[in-house]
């Protein structure tokens, strides 16, 4: 089978290992499930073709008429038993749709994405089912080098070193089968064989730009003794609730910031910063036209942000 990416919009990856999901963090801004950290939103892409039926309550006769469509991204406000009940933006419960089966979706609890390097005609990429397989002469699915797909992103469910788990969207040769499914890849040197991206909701991005603002905002007034800690407790306390104890000493501020995406004024000193206060204002800038931008986002808010804009 050839592989035929979504047109859809996921996040970057520098050997993250996925996170299996659990349940929200208490105190965490998010209104949808996350991780065990509370730092990343827990997600489902819609596998079934062309859209999955929607139910008002998690059983199989409750069906509302209304569907949602093959491999868009949601977040997950409740798992029960063969169901997920999903909604559009992770900050508001009030977005929720309904529910989905979950043999009708597949569960995404990375922010992450890579769009492969179209290289040559001649040159393709292959995908393998299950991860021993990676080499085999045998490939499950194949990218196929003059694809116009190479221009989208592909999701990532979890990566070993540089090897990837992504979800992609599928069709046989004569286009009577076509739905979603996860496979891995070969070893990738990002850069050259493929690039990250930053997939986000507007919501958060939106947030995002708010914590960097006051932060670098607090640095130009000298408010702070460590302007360094306060920017990436600023940037926690968003993803995790303004209730939590940052000043207790067991609070790993720098462990827990590895789960976001990378903001390099944590490898920054104080006077690094101040020096660049201009720079990053210009940073901020970029971000709003950015956000402002209409075309930029989907109707149901989410976008690929460049990883320049997060990096």
């Amino acid at each position: 089978m050839t592989t035929r990416s979504a047109r859809c919009f996921f996040f970057y990856l520098l050997g993250f290992l996925l996170v299996l999901p659990g349940c929200s963090k208490s105190g965490s801004k998010y209104q949808c499930k996350t991780d065990d950290s509370g730092l990343i939103p827990i997600k489902i892409i819609i596998s079934k073709f062309p859209h999955a039926f929607v139910s008002s309550d998690a059983t199989s006769n409750s069906g509302t008429g209304s569907t949602v469509d093959f491999y868009k991204p949601y977040y997950v406000f409740d798992i029960k038993e063969s169901f997920y009940k999903i909604g559009s933006n992770p900050f508001d419960k009030g977005s929720v749709v309904g529910w989905v089966r979950k043999n009708d979706a597949l569960m995404w609890s990375t922010n992450q994405a890579i769009q492969f390097a179209a290289k040559s005609p001649s040159v393709n990429q292959y995908f393998w089912v299950n991860k021993n397989e990676i080499n085999s002469p045998r490939p499950n699915f194949m990218l196929k080098g003059d694809s116009r797909d190479y221009q989208y992103p592909f999701p990532i469910i979890a990566s070993e070193g540089s090897k990837f788990q992504v979800a992609l969207d599928y069709r046989n040769m004569d286009g009577t089968d076509k739905g979603a499914a996860i496979g891995w890849t070969q070893e990738l040197r990002m850069g050259d064989d493929a690039y990250g991206l930053c997939s986000i909701s507007k919501a958060e991005f939106a947030a995002r730009i708010e914590a960097l603002q006051n932060s670098v905002q607090n640095l130009k007034q000298d408010k702070s003794d460590d302007p360094v800690r306060e920017i990436l407790e600023n940037v926690l306390k968003l993803n995790i609730g303004s209730g939590t104890d940052t000043e207790n000493k067991s609070f790993n501020v720098l462990q827990l910031i590895g789960k976001l995406a990378p903001i390099p004024v944590a490898q920054q000193n104080p006077a690094d910063i101040r020096r660049n206060q201009e720079r990053y204002q210009r940073k901020i800038a970029v971000m709003r036209e950015y956000l402002q931008n209409s075309s930029n986002w989907d109707q149901y808010g989410f976008g690929t942000i460049p990883i320049e804009l997060v990096n």
